[in-house]
């Protein structure tokens, strides 16, 4: 009776195709081992717990086991931490399918059969799809070559996929075990870890990432440009926590072609800082192209001026931004360790570097004037986070006239709130006049206490920014337009009755925690989250 009862059950009525990529997605997207995302690892591999869960599975009923260990698909990851008993098993069940193999050695790997797992899995050389060595501490280089030597008796047909990971950060390098002919190698990531081969090795490549690399076995900014020019149909580059050795000479003689399917620029923390410099002219993005470029220039003596890096990558975000359709949708400026340029997705950050932000403001305006009219036409939502810094105001002014900003946001809005409610005494223009969404970060503050500073400053921007005004642009077209919503955010209190005299100016008000509202219920169209 229970056996028929389960088989009316609405998973046990699923088409067998939708079942197995239903239990696919389960096991990889809890088994899968996340751990190595830490070391900048994204092409990810199962953990030593996936085939406990397919066995889990396996379980369930005689139905799902008999699906299971009859689907290739399930069986294609084989680790050199399985037991042969494992390895033979996965090797006989996965019938034609792909491989992944993990050649990882753990901390104490003595008990470990590394050389009897190579000859077990090397006559599938033909079926290895993705190659994953990880390298944990008390390995070194003699006995990464003892086992790793024997790649070089087969040949890898379909291996398209390479991750090497040095969790030791011992500064190995990896010889190039492909004597028998030229995988198609197709991603290529690398941690901790050089690899000591030709640049045509490295042809063709679709993802291409650096990590961690130290000085000692840097690669050089010509092996790179090399890899760059073979490789036409690249979609991601990444380069982050790495050094490059630079030529004396500090040029790239050869330009690099245009590389028109890259999707996805990283170059995050590369030392030297000039290497940005030398990479930045040569690899050419297309419009839909993400990219994110961070300095981490640390130069000893140097002044509040910027480096000539950091004009290197923000005359680099310039160039893009003004090669794009329309200005992005949201825009984010705010302070940082280092100097940091990001675009993706319709949404662009610039973060500046706290000890030159009266230099790189002014940078700033001018990248966003390099946007054409057009561009600039497109609503915008604006994001600011300056520290309530005095040039916080000045870049708001400047921007006005260059962004069609419907929505902003202001944190540490101690200054800037006061620009907000007033027009410029000079020009008789207002601050973003077509904002018709605001939200103000105020940490720290307690508005409950009476005659607030900030909280008046809050009442005098409702009225100028609320209904009161609603006509008033056919009398004066610079007058701004009605305020819709505003948003309080922040660590401080504020009084029932001062959010009622809000909402009498603004239609929707929104108190956001941690604030504290301090007296009876919020009514209903208050909103307090």
């Amino acid at each position: 009776m229970d056996r028929h009862w389960n088989r009316t059950t609405p998973i046990h009525r699923l088409p067998t195709e939708i079942l197995i990529s239903i239990l696919q997605l389960s096991v990889s997207t809890n088994e899968f081992d996340l751990g190595a995302l830490a070391f900048g690892c994204t092409l990810l591999y199962p953990s030593t717990g996936y085939y406990v869960t397919l066995l889990r599975l396996c379980s369930v009923s005689a139905g799902w086991a008999r699906m299971i260990r009859g689907t290739p698909s399930f069986w294609i990851y084989t680790s050199s931490i399985d037991s042969p008993k494992l390895t033979d098993l996965i090797l006989e069940r996965s019938r034609a399918m792909p491989l992944w193999v993990r050649y990882r050695v753990e901390v104490d790997h003595r008990h470990q059969d590394l050389y009897g797992y190579l000859q077990a899995v090397l006559p599938e050389s033909h079926r290895w799809h993705t190659l994953v060595i990880d390298l944990y501490q008390d390995y070194d280089e003699y006995d990464l070559d003892t086992n790793l030597k024997y790649l070089n008796t087969s040949k890898f047909t379909q291996l398209s996929r390479l991750l090497v990971v040095d969790y030791g950060a011992r500064e190995l390098s990896l010889p190039n075990y492909f004597k028998l002919g030229r995988p198609p190698l197709k991603y290529i990531q690398t941690c901790m870890l050089s690899l000591e081969w030709d640049s045509y090795q490295l042809s063709n490549l679709e993802v291409l990432c650096l990590c961690d690399i130290p000085e000692s076995t840097a690669p050089s900014i010509s092996q790179i440009t090399d890899i760059l020019k073979m490789s036409p149909s690249l979609s991601r580059l990444e380069i982050s926590d790495t050094y490059i050795s630079v030529p004396s000479q500090g040029n790239v003689t050869t330009p690099i072609p245009s590389l028109p399917v890259l999707d996805s620029l990283r170059f995050y923390n590369i030392q030297p800082s000039g290497a940005i410099r030398l990479l930045l002219p040569h690899v050419k993005l297309h419009n839909n192209s993400k990219l994110s470029i961070t300095s981490d220039d640390d130069e000893p003596g140097r002044s509040h001026d910027l480096t000539e890096t950091e004009e290197a990558i923000l005359t680099y975000a310039s160039k893009h931004l003004s090669s794009l359709p329309s200005c992005p949708a949201t825009l984010y400026i705010g302070l940082a360790d280092s100097l940091q340029f990001d675009y993706g997705d319709d949404v662009c950050s610039i973060y500046l570097g706290a000890n030159e932000i009266q230099k790189s403001t002014k940078r700033i305006e001018q990248l966003v004037l390099s946007l054409s009219p057009e561009q600039r036409g497109k609503p915008t939502v604006l994001s600011l986070d300056l520290e309530g810094s005095s040039r916080v105001c000045q870049l708001m002014y400047n921007l006005t006239a260059s962004l069609n900003v419907t929505e902003l946001t202001v944190d540490n809005a101690f200054n800037p709130m006061d620009y907000l409610n007033r027009p410029d005494p000079t020009t008789g223009e207002w601050v973003f006049p077509n904002v018709t969404r605001l939200a103000l970060s105020l940490e720290g503050v307690d508005m409950a206490q009476a005659h607030s500073k900030p909280l008046e400053s809050i009442f005098k921007l409702a009225e100028a920014r609320s209904g009161l005004t609603r006509g008033a642009r056919e009398v004066d077209k610079k007058a701004p337009v009605a305020l819709e919503s505003i948003e309080l955010l922040g660590k401080g209190k504020i009084q029932m009755q001062d959010i009622e005299r809000l909402e009498a100016l603004v239609p929707d008000v929104r108190v956001l925690r941690p604030m504290k509202i301090i007296g009876r219920p919020p009514l209903p169209n208050t909103v307090h989250q």
